[in-house]
């Protein structure tokens, strides 16, 4: 009996490949610098290199906080894409990475537009 329960102890946590955030790497400018160009996501910290704070987000309550926010993410059919003032870099255990491009009218997630969730957008303007 003992046996079985090892078993299936191991099968389960083999089975939880959910990936777990480790850290946020958060980098912003004010919402409110205009520029002459639009800033896409790859060019955002050329951009605007003197001006980006950084934050490095490792509190656990916070991440999940975050993690709430970008599972309920909508797409958005519009194919909207950001004049970019934040860029969040999500560092999860496993190594892999995602990427957020945000200005306070639409977000892009790995590249796909998505609709505004205003609850992150104001967790990150307070920051």
């Amino acid at each position: 009996m003992k046996n079985i329960f090892v078993l299936l102890l191991g099968i389960l946590s083999f089975c939880d490949n959910s990936d777990k955030i480790d850290y946020l790497e958060v980098k912003k400018v004010d919402f409110g610098i205009t520029s002459v160009f639009t800033i896409k996501c790859d060019n955002f910290e050329y951009s605007f290199q003197d001006q980006i704070e950084s934050h490095i987000i490792k509190d656990k309550e916070t991440i999940s906080k975050f993690e709430n926010w970008i599972n309920s993410l909508e797409s958005d059919s519009s194919d909207y894409h950001p004049d970019v003032r934040v860029r969040i870099t999500i560092f999860y255990e496993s190594g892999k990475k995602d990427v957020i491009c945000m200005s306070d009218l639409g977000i892009l997630y790995n590249g796909k537009s998505k609709k505004m969730n205003f609850c992150l957008l104001n967790y990150l303007e307070s920051l």
